[in-house]
């Protein structure tokens, strides 16, 4: 008899551990996805670790870490959904839709109002979930990056002393995920971020600690990415920043830097933009889910009225007919659940989505006030 969804219980949890390791690893390695990814998979977040189970094996999982989007002042309660998982045996008989049907559910009753979801399939479609929002992606060459040398800045690998400094730096985004502290604790002990081994290296002029980056690095020797620098997060002085980029590639012998850098980097595209850099757009994450529309709109609207007016605070959202609207008095759009998801945050490659109508007052809102930029998960990427 097949039991769940709920979250994974003491005894079960090394049965969790091996079918998401088979699944995402393959053949049995030195590390496991708990290893690589503490701070989702660890123990502590058990009780956000939901499965489906038969006979004391764990069959099908959805995992999910409870963190906020800061935006502008403006905090939105977050879920990061990874490690999606079910036994071949069991696949096709809904058990990962059920799970995240229910997830949805309680999620939203205890205040979440997105997911992001690290995959893009069938799966997540079904609950609207769809890639939004954009990144301009950079491939810098040595030569590019020495015009923004500096002999005042220097780099070096980051120690455990430096996370506070890391974590003021990240802290003072705009736009940002919220994490703990321990989140950084955590990554820099495991040495690996999104997808690769990766460390923490950080930027300094007149003996302080100006700005970060977290680069992947080569497996055996810890060091840099034979070729290339690819850094997955990065925070501080746009300006050291590069400086320090720029001298990596020096002691390193790097022939180019992959950076990614999110529209509401206005020091970053002002220094980038326009240079010819290889820029092209890429989605912020695999997948977005708005859970609850009207809860959403009403944390945005000193967002909204930032950028619209006084009307962006007048602004509602809801659900009629299963069809999610945006009204302003009596003006309303009604759009399918994924055509709203991108016409809030964007799609990749424009910032609206084509087909979107809306005359008036309420036409003005949704040009002024959307897309809402959103954070690159960076280290929070799973």
């Amino acid at each position: 008899m097949i039991e769940g969804p709920r979250p994974v219980r003491p005894n079960e949890y090394r049965s969790l551990l091996k079918l998401v390791n088979r699944t995402f690893i393959g053949s049995p390695g030195e590390r496991g996805m708990e290893s690589l990814y503490p701070w989702h998979l660890s123990s502590e977040n058990r009780r956000n670790l939901w499965v489906t189970v038969e006979n004391g094996k764990v069959v099908s999982h959805v995992g999910v870490s409870k963190r906020a989007l800061a935006v502008d002042g403006v905090r939105i309660p977050l879920g990061l959904m990874s490690a999606v998982a079910t036994d071949p045996a069991y696949r096709g008989a809904g058990l990962a839709s059920r799970i995240i049907e229910v997830l949805r559910s309680r999620h939203d009753r205890e205040g979440l109002d997105l997911y992001f979801i690290s995959g893009d399939r069938g799966l997540y479609r079904r609950i609207g979930a769809v890639p939004v929002g954009r990144r301009l992606h950079f491939v810098l060459t040595p030569a590019a990056l020495g015009l923004f040398a500096h002999p005042d800045v220097s780099f070096r690998p980051a120690g455990p002393r430096d996370l506070a400094a890391i974590a003021a730096l990240h802290a003072r985004e705009p736009v940002r995920i919220l994490r703990p502290v321990a989140d950084f604790r955590r990554v820099f002990r495991a040495g690996w971020a999104v997808l690769s081994p990766a460390r923490f290296f950080v930027a300094e002029a007149g003996g302080r600690v100006t700005a970060y980056f977290v680069a992947g690095v080569t497996r055996k020797a810890g060091g840099p990415q034979s070729g290339r620098l690819v850094v997955v997060e990065h925070a501080g002085s746009r300006t050291d920043l590069l400086a320090a980029l720029h001298a990596a590639c020096l002691a390193w012998g790097k022939r180019r830097v992959e950076l990614t850098v999110s529209p509401h980097e206005r020091e970053s595209l002002a220094l980038l933009s326009g240079r010819h850099l290889g820029e092209r757009h890429v989605p912020v994450y695999d997948a977005i889910a708005i859970l609850n529309l009207e809860r959403l709109i009403r944390r945005l609207r000193p967002v909204l009225a930032k950028r619209a007016g006084p009307a962006g605070r007048r602004l509602e959202g809801g659900e009629f007919n299963f069809k999610p609207f945006l009204a302003l008095g009596a003006s309303r759009v009604a759009v399918p659940r994924e055509v709203m998801t991108r016409l809030i945050f964007g799609e990749p490659t424009r910032d609206r989505p084509p087909g979107v109508r809306a005359d008036g007052a309420l036409g003005r809102v949704l040009r002024a006030g959307f897309p809402i930029p959103l954070a690159n998960p960076g280290i929070s990427y799973v």
